[in-house]
């Protein structure tokens, strides 16, 4: 019963959180074709239409944090366990993923079991969260010049944010072409690795080996046979005390 209780929570959550990417995504293709001027300095983009969007996209925000509020004790009651480790590709993982995972390795376990975004992801974060806190009114606008001065600050911090996102497609980009890249394998050296972990064929030892085992031989060699007389320096006192008895 907590199990089936728990899989509703998770598709929950994905289902809300598909949506969020499904508006996202729709938000900057408009902006893409209509928000970036071709050739001339106007932008054939409707202002009122664009902050619906925003406000959309606020709205689910906020939808996917209260539902992960409220499924976090169903979800805290279970944990994860990874079964299915594999060096081979999967194509039902890249297509879930959106080719952002191809092979399900322990490479990714750190950052799958993540409690806690990315260092660089909470970094990006508070630079987002700086930036909201600096350019927030501070006082009224009551003047033409305040709103000339307001509508300058909201441009600057749009025009920021279209670099942060512009960065981030590159870089996904980028992680998508390399993935695209056929994993290097030699055969050969594939063939030298087994026979060596199975049969011990091209194992070498190593030279240090030879020598600690030469340097403890010529010490032994160099200490004194127990046979041989030793000379003792015997203190007065002692001496004395034997000549007496």
């Amino acid at each position: 019963m907590n199990t089936d209780k728990a899989d509703q929570a998770v598709k929950q959550c994905t289902d809300k959180v598909r949506d969020l990417k499904q508006s996202l995504s729709n938000f900057l293709i408009e902006y893409e074709q209509r928000g970036v001027p071709n050739g001339g300095d106007t932008i054939d983009l409707s202002w009122p239409n664009l902050l619906d969007q925003m406000n959309v996209l606020s709205s689910q925000i906020t939808t996917i944090r209260n539902t992960i509020k409220d499924k976090l004790p169903i979800l805290r009651s279970h944990g994860i366990i990874p079964m299915c480790l594999s060096q081979d590709k999967d194509p039902q993982l890249e297509q879930m993923t959106e080719r952002r995972i191809t092979t399900f390795t322990h490479d990714f376990m750190p950052t799958l079991l993540r409690t806690k975004n990315h260092p660089d992801i909470e970094e990006r974060e508070k630079q987002l969260m700086n930036i909201n806190n600096k350019n927030a009114p501070t006082t009224t606008i009551t003047t033409q010049n305040d709103v000339q001065r307001r509508v300058q600050e909201l441009n600057s911090v749009i025009h920021s944010i279209t670099n942060m996102f512009m960065k981030t497609k590159e870089a996904t980009e980028k992680t998508e072409k390399q993935y695209n890249l056929q994993p290097y394998n030699n055969s050969e050296d594939t063939k030298r690795l087994m026979e060596a972990m199975n049969s011990g064929i091209g194992l070498k030892i190593a030279e240090t080996q030879s020598a600690v085992t030469t340097s403890n031989t010529d010490a032994i060699n160099a200490q004194p046979s127990t046979s041989q007389a030793r000379h003792v320096n015997v203190p007065r006192f002692v001496a004395r005390a034997a000549n007496r008895r």
